[in-house]
């Protein structure tokens, strides 16, 4: 279940971050898809590539940095409910890693809870530091849109709307293999009987044809 999960996350992160911004007063510095320009500087150095400005990120590269470093460092991975598992993901994201973890311990596994602990984060950050206060509603906002996905069941729909589509991804490719096979399997009668050997493979595409549509109708 972990890798659906982990794809309902990105569903989520990817339209919440979007793309490259350079706020003056954002701590992160320069942004793309939510990755901040020093934390793609350390994902390149790992991987043995140039550094580069995370203007020209990837959303592969994206992907794989989120995987890594925020997904599974924050143990979302583990975790079973694919609403706490976006959550927890989700703030490793905005926190950090070892953050979202302290957050979980400290909700005892309550969502609203935990939804609670993260909003109170945001007033406390604000107090510290005042120049943040242009981010809070965002931050905010963010965090009622999570809990509007988690009452709505969204997540876990999305969820098994992924698992669904990878199995008939599945089907499909097993569906292809064999057909291939099938037709390879004729190709000695193309000498004997070619008309019934076209004949067979043009019906057998039409089948294909129909069931693919229907799958991923």
């Amino acid at each position: 279940m972990s890798l659906e999960n982990f794809e309902v996350a990105l569903q989520f992160l990817f339209p919440a971050e979007g793309g490259y911004v350079n706020n003056k007063n954002d701590k992160g510095g320069p942004t793309n898809m939510g990755v901040t320009q020093s934390t793609y500087n350390s994902y390149r150095k790992t991987k043995g590539l140039d550094l580069q400005s995370v203007k020209n990120i990837t959303q592969k590269e994206a992907i794989n940095l989120y995987y890594e470093n925020y997904w599974k460092a924050s143990g979302a991975d583990n975790i079973e409910d694919t609403n706490f598992a976006v959550l927890v993901f989700d703030t490793a994201v905005l926190h950090g890693p070892y953050s979202a973890k302290r957050f979980y311990k400290l909700s005892g596994g309550d969502i609203n809870k935990f939804l609670d602990i993260r909003r109170t984060s945001y007033d406390q950050i604000v107090a510290k530091e005042p120049s943040q206060k242009e981010f809070y509603n965002g931050w905010i906002n963010r965090v009622i849109r999570l809990k509007k996905n988690v009452d709505n069941n969204v997540f876990n729909e999305d969820a098994e709307k992924i698992k669904i589509h990878d199995k008939n991804t599945v089907y499909i490719n097993q569906l292809e293999s064999e057909m291939f096979n099938y037709s390879k399997e004729n190709e000695s009668l193309l000498n004997t009987n070619s008309k019934q050997v076209i004949e067979e493979k043009f019906v057998l595409s039409d089948v294909k044809g129909n069931l693919l549509k229907k799958l991923k109708a």
